[in-house]
């Protein structure tokens, strides 16, 4: 989860439709569910919005939580996923599915 910027933080919980404090709730759960110790819910409410600001580093452990939460969306939302795919669409360089001769 090195290369989710604090912008994919926000898209992330964005994507479920969820607020600044079930967020929190989730993290909390994820935590205990794999044994971590996390910060108090009101502690979480506070430095979520500021992850995803970039005005606070976040810790590993907080980046696996986001991770383990959203596993099946993490790879796909990732800017420079994004931005990789888009620079190459259409300029002949994305060669994704393409047989040995360049042909489809």
């Amino acid at each position: 989860m090195t290369d989710v910027t604090s912008q994919t933080l926000r898209l992330l919980r964005e994507s479920k439709g969820w607020d600044v404090p079930r967020m929190a709730r989730e993290l909390r759960k994820a935590a205990r569910d794999t044994g971590e110790d996390v910060a108090a819910h009101h502690g979480l409410v506070k430095m979520i919005p500021q992850w995803e600001r970039d005005n606070r580093a976040r810790r590993g452990r907080y980046g696996l939580l986001y991770l383990k939460i959203f596993e099946d969306v993490a790879g796909v939302l990732s800017p420079v996923t994004q931005r990789s795919r888009a620079d190459h669409v259409g300029d002949g360089s994305d060669t994704r599915g393409t047989g040995p001769h360049g042909g489809r």
